[in-house]
């Protein structure tokens, strides 16, 4: 044996034994650029966040009392007899998940109404007192029993907000309470792999004020369940930051957070740190390390979680039914979050049977069968690999990025000045999808490479990348070739690879989209080689529905349905009859105009923003050089006399949240100067994470000239408000 060799096996094998070890590391002001890339390599996951990224499709199951009252947050007023899912079959569940090649599932065990899925010794308030299976059910229980069955990971999703138990906002007694509760559910139910802690909470204004006590949370689980994962609002898994299903175009796994002790998950600032909310475009990158030195914080193991629904809301609303997401769109975020270094937590409400619905458990197949279809076959397993490393040499078998282990890797010396890794294919094939993966466990090191193809004699670029950490997902244009090569153009002290493939991912037929003009004409854009069908009376099209050749006036509003038809199916995977959207559109604006606003930020302030009919742009009221207090309104003259039978709120959709409205108020006038209040203390739930349009039907039509919304209460009780969009429901 070689002494080249004996040293790569040695440094390969000293790299896996360090990696074994998870470890924080500290900045300090006067580390250089080396140093802080250095000591950011040093950080490691931990054995449990690594079993969790590898669970990389997880399932969300928003189930309880909010299903039979079709809320979204329950107010714990609720009788527990309202809860009767009379043909509850958690097997169903599983089942219909792992047919989507989901391997791991979350149940809300507990919802923010306070109403426990199992027989709480603690409260009244649970599946005990219900009709359903004569008071001996329990929903944790059968949900354990069948991920046990099926061979499914399992976790739990408890709300530490409570709007039911009478002690919350005494923190002492109510801190106990909840970890009675929280005992009693780790103990009773062993295996739990994840605890999702959710940091909403409306409380506030009403007096009540709880402290919550994270530190005892998190001890009792490390002593109850070790191998459990604490997300969002704990110390092992961070929120991506929105609901919606995207990802940072860099998704860093190492990012800087305040810390005293070197254990972040126990320090006395991990309490502050991690309770607020992490956006931003870049959380790890070069800049944001350097920047972040001053402060002397800790570099922490922090990935991040995409989690979105399968339907607008999160626990199931009949009127729902037909707004499933498209395939299309699961597959994009399947390929935007797992394919982005992160995980994807899909939600899937059962419905008042207890039972996925049928439409759901159809898309769910559908997806799991385009990924089998993609992932069927790695077109490059029997390619043979080289490398080009300048100033540097390759360390380990570069063979073992193709055995499908995600614990071997390929690395080389420190400090290479380029790395280039070429594959040559036995034969020529046609691809569209790229798969890299870091060996996470010796951390996290790529930030830049590029992906080539060779075609007509010389290398093409068909893709950029920045980050790959645990999995990077990488399409590109339909492609025939024999040869490819990924270069590593920026690195962290050297570049790991455990996994390389690439696959061939079949067409899925996109729905159409819309856009609407001030004059209320509505034009239906869809894929190239398709044509648009659509109703106006919320039906689904059928081949006999009006086909679409011009913009479609609707100074009125209303509801319209779009289906995209294929001049050739065959080219498509999945049930093309699904290609559907559909959109609600309040009064045509060409009239409108801001009568009056309380404050308007300077720069991007401007009222207009509100009613444009462009989500992308927003009002904010005043904030840069001070700010106004609340409430804040903004009143609209929609240049005529309308029949008003609701209005709309849309709140600002891109990463921060800043002036969300959570509580508002609705008037209306003839005039301009005498108003009504039709609406009062309306309450927008889940409105900061979930981003949709809040719809908002009033007792009985109103005429009026003019409206006026005024924000209650805002997203982190500030004095911010703002708005993406704001409308009105005519008859």
């Amino acid at each position: 044996m070689s002494q080249s060799i004996k040293f790569g096996i040695a440094l390969v094998s000293s790299l896996m034994v360090s990696s074994l070890a998870a470890q924080n590391v500290r900045l300090l002001p006067d580390d250089s650029l080396d140093a802080v890339l250095a000591k950011s390599v040093d950080v490691r996951p931990t054995p449990r966040q690594i079993a969790w990224q590898r669970d990389e499709f997880s399932a969300f199951i928003h189930f309880g009392m909010n299903t039979f009252t079709d809320r979204e947050w329950g107010d714990g007023s609720e009788s527990p007899k309202q809860f009767n899912p009379t043909e509850l079959d958690a097997r169903q569940w599983v089942r219909a998940a792992k047919a989507a090649g989901i391997t791991r599932m979350i149940l809300t065990a507990k919802h923010h109404d306070g109403f426990c899925l199992w027989p709480s010794k603690f409260t009244e308030h649970c599946v005990r007192n219900s009709p359903w299976r004569n008071g001996t059910g329990d929903v944790v229980g059968e949900f354990v029993d069948a991920c046990r069955a099926e061979g499914m990971h399992y976790g739990i999703y408890i709300s530490p907000w409570d709007r039911h138990e009478k002690s919350y906002g005494d923190s002492p007694r109510y801190n106990q309470y909840f970890l009675d509760q929280l005992r009693e559910v780790l103990t009773n139910y062993p295996g739990i792999e994840e605890v999702w802690f959710d940091g909403a909470c409306g409380e506030g204004p009403n007096g009540k004020r709880q402290e919550y006590d994270w530190r005892a949370y998190w001890k009792l689980i490390r002593e109850l369940a070790p191998d459990a994962v604490i997300s969002v609002r704990g110390p092992d898994v961070r929120w991506c930051g929105n609901e919606a299903g995207h990802t940072r175009k860099s998704e860093w796994s190492v990012i800087p957070m305040p810390g005293d002790e070197q254990s972040w998950e126990i320090s006395d600032k991990a309490l502050s740190g991690f309770t607020r909310d992490i956006y931003g475009n870049d959380l790890g990158g070069r800049d944001v390390l350097m920047r972040s030195r001053r402060s002397s914080p800790l570099l922490i193991w922090y990935p991040a979680q995409v989690n979105t629904s399968i339907r607008p809301g999160w626990f199931y609303h009949k009127n729902e039914d037909e707004r499933v997401r498209s395939l299309a769109e699961l597959v994009d975020i399947y390929f935007g979050s797992v394919g982005g270094n992160s995980q994807f937590l899909l939600n899937i409400p059962p419905d008042q049977r207890g039972l996925f619905h049928e439409n759901d458990v159809a898309r769910l197949k559908e997806l799991g069968d385009v990924l089998k279809t993609t992932f069927a076959q790695n077109l490059a397993e029997n390619a043979k690999l080289t490398v080009d490393i300048a100033d540097g040499d390759s360390i380990g078998n570069l063979e073992t990025v193709l055995d499908d282990n995600p614990d071997t890797f390929w690395t080389t010396t420190d400090h290479p000045r380029a790395v280039t890794l070429i594959a040559e294919l036995p034969e020529p094939v046609r691809a569209n999808c790229l798969i890299l993966q870091e060996h996470i466990a010796s951390g996290q090191r790529v930030e830049a490479f590029t992906a080539e193809i060779f075609t007509d004699g010389e290398w093409h670029s068909v893709a950029n990348g920045t980050v790959i950490g645990y999995k990077r997902l990488v399409r590109f244009p339909d492609s025939t070739f024999s040869k490819f090569r990924i270069r590593f153009t920026q690195f962290r002290v050297r570049p790991t690879l455990a996994s390389i493939g690439l696959y061939f991912a079949p067409a899925i037929l996109s729905p159409p989209k819309f856009i609407r003009d001030r004059d209320g004409n509505v034009t239906i854009k869809t894929p190239d080689g398709t044509c648009s069908r659509y109703t106006l009376d919320g039906a689904n099209p059928t081949n006999d529905s009006q086909l679409y050749t011009d913009p479609i006036p609707m100074p009125k509003g209303g509801v319209i349905v779009a289906r995209a038809f294929p001049l050739t199916p065959a080219k498509y995977v999945g049930d093309v009859t699904n290609s559907i959207a559909r959109i609600q559109f309040g009064l045509a604006k060409a009239k409108w105009k801001v009568l009056d606003c309380d404050s308007q930020d300077a720069v991007e302030g401007d009222p207009s923003k509100a009613i444009d009919d462009d989500p992308r742009t927003f009002w904010h009221s005043r904030y840069r050089d001070q700010v106004d207090p609340m409430p804040h309104h903004i009143s609209v003259d929609m240049g005529e006399m309308v029949a008003i039978r609701g209005f709309t709120y849309t709140p600002r959709q891109d990463q921060w949240d800043g002036g969300i409205i959570t509580r508002a108020r609705f008037e209306v006038s003839q005039d301009g100067k005498d108003w009504s209040v039709e609406a009062d203390n309306v309450d927008f739930a889940n409105i900061v994470n979930s981003r949709q349009q809040q719809v908002v039907k009033l007792p009985e039509s109103v005429t009026a000239r003019y409206f006026r919304l005024t924000a209650l209460r805002t997203a982190n009780d500030n004095d911010y408000a703002s708005a993406a969009d704001i409308s009105v429901i005519v008859e």
